[in-house]
């Protein structure tokens, strides 16, 4: 069996070269990620609704004024050509604004609501893609054009499309708080279609799910809002994408991210402080007597003044600003800056 390679978390000097791109979100915590995600594909039945240019609004306010218009007699009224007219009126057809029957052409309920400026709705079929945590309960990410790695797919991998139906089932203020895309109206697979006419085949609704691999620095931001930024990394020399978030939740995060909300216990703190003393000599005793306190993304030790001068000597510099240590376990290591207190 092939053995995945362990995984690697940036240094702390590569933390402190992101804190400067970071700090102005003045973020409440920051975890490094490495996420396996399903990059799920599916047919799904969308509905946005789109405005109505200028003259389509001309011709719809026509409508209103009579119960039913011929093309010839609309046309005498508008002047704008039967070929031209025609085909404005098959747009707003198409759009549910207005149909033809035997009197003529008349406005619909929908196209009297958008004559008097209410938008218009349309729906269609299309391909769209979708990505969620690979755990036991997958929770939907919302990644915007993220720079991932396609990966094997490990054993036992599959994708439940019924995780997907379930988020387009939910209420609008869940989809708000999940950032999940409230236009999707259904999802269509090939034993499963939407009650709608002219129905994709079934091979249109295979849904195809593939592991990718992403590396993030996940912020959760401060206010009222209690959002999650991602950012993305590429491991190859840790850079960090800091153009704009490739992920942005809202107060629904912890749900998805539920180790980033909790963060690691005091004790893992206490071991990644010893872990570090112990790589500059100092004795464990010395370590153990330290006073470790975790605050946002500040790690507050209080350490004798002898024992940081001894640091300071050992390290040349010693400041919160370039030691920062990692605790956690897992796909996830949470960051926090070191303050002494002396």
């Amino acid at each position: 069996m092939r053995v995945a390679p362990p995984l690697v978390f940036p240094s702390s000097r590569v933390l402190a070269g992101w804190w400067p791109q970071l700090a102005p979100l003045a973020p409440q915590s920051l975890t490094v990620a490495h996420l396996l995600l399903h990059h799920v594909e599916a047919l799904v039945l969308c509905e946005r609704a789109t405005p109505l240019d200028a003259l389509a609004a001309f011709v719809l306010r026509a409508l209103t004024l009579s119960p039913a218009l011929p093309l010839a007699e609309l046309d005498g009224r508008l002047h704008l050509g039967r070929q031209y007219l025609a085909r404005i009126l098959g747009e707003l057809a198409a759009r549910g604004a207005a149909q033809v029957e035997a009197g003529g052409w008349r406005v619909t309920a929908a196209g009297r609501l958008a004559a008097e400026g209410a938008p218009l709705r349309r729906a269609g079929y299309e391909r769209r893609a979708f990505h969620f945590r690979d755990a036991p309960q997958p929770g939907f990410v919302p990644l915007e054009s993220p720079p991932c790695h396609e990966v094997p797919p490990p054993e036992g991998w599959r994708f439940d499309p019924g995780r997907l139906r379930n988020c387009v089932a939910q209420p609008p203020e869940w989809k708000r708080r999940h950032g999940f895309p409230d236009d999707v109206r259904a999802v269509l697979t090939p034993e499963l279609s939407a009650d709608a006419p002219d129905q994709p085949p079934p091979w249109q609704r295979v849904v195809v799910d593939r592991p990718e691999h992403l590396v993030m620095a996940l912020v959760a931001v401060s206010g009222e809002a209690g959002e999650l930024w991602g950012f993305a990394v590429e491991p190859r020399g840790w850079v960090l994408h800091g153009a704009g978030p490739t992920l942005r939740m809202g107060p629904g995060w912890p749900e998805a991210f539920p180790e980033v909300a909790a963060g690691p216990p005091l004790e893992a703190w206490r071991g990644a402080w010893r872990a570090w003393c112990q790589g500059r000599g100092v004795p464990p005793g010395e370590a153990e007597a330290c006073a470790v306190q975790r605050d946002g993304v500040r790690l507050r030790v209080g350490a004798p003044r002898e024992l940081v001068g001894r640091l300071r000597a050992a390290n040349g510099e010693v400041s919160p600003e370039d030691v920062w240590l990692l605790a956690g376990e897992g796909v996830m290591r949470t960051a926090a800056r070191v303050e002494f207190a002396v």
